[in-house]
């Protein structure tokens, strides 16, 4: 039971991870987003947030799967 949780978890963040992390790096900024971040002064950037998350879920993700493969091996029905 265990084994196919982590396996079915750690595939959907992985897949998640990966598209938040192809999405951040296609994502670029308007001209006018650009313009107005620097009269509002407001420089959080979206792209940095979507690649930071996509880049944690995809580690978060091969580490269930992985974690997933070694029990599977490892418990004796």
């Amino acid at each position: 039971m265990l084994k196919t949780g982590l396996f079915g978890a750690g595939g959907l963040l992985l897949a998640i991870g990966i598209a938040l992390w192809v999405y951040g790096t296609n994502l670029e900024p308007t001209i006018g987003e650009a313009i107005s971040n620097v009269f509002d002064q407001d420089f959080s950037d979206k792209r940095d947030i979507l690649i930071y998350s996509g880049i944690g879920l995809t580690v978060l993700g091969a580490v269930s799967l992985l974690s997933g493969i070694v029990y599977g091996f490892n418990k004796r029905s």
